[in-house]
């Protein structure tokens, strides 16, 4: 598990309760079945939490309906195939000796 140091906590909240609330109810949001924030591998949903909290993903306000929740993993999630489309195409470019055409 992911132990914060308390210098990043704190600049999140000055409470480690409302963290720990925090945390907690988006460990249980993942059980319950919302897609998480963020591309994790980990199957531990209070460690996904940990993660969305300190990425700023899961922040303290009006909880988000599981259809928000879907679509921001949605965004993050073409973010990503996006930018691993533009690696794609800047290590084909580089192969054929083009990369100058791509960059300018």
């Amino acid at each position: 598990m992911i132990i914060p140091s308390f210098n990043e906590i704190s600049k999140i909240t000055d409470s480690r309760y409302a963290l720990v609330m925090l945390v907690s109810k988006r460990a249980r949001q993942l059980v319950d079945g919302s897609e998480p924030c963020i591309n994790t591998k980990d199957e531990n949903p209070v460690t996904t939490a940990i993660k969305e909290v300190m990425d700023n993903d899961v922040v303290f306000g009006e909880p988000m309906s599981d259809y928000e929740y879907r679509l921001k993993a949605e965004k993050i999630r073409l973010a990503e195939e996006l930018e691993d489309a533009v690696v794609d195409v800047q290590a084909d470019a580089i192969e054929a000796g083009g990369m100058n055409d791509i960059v300018g």
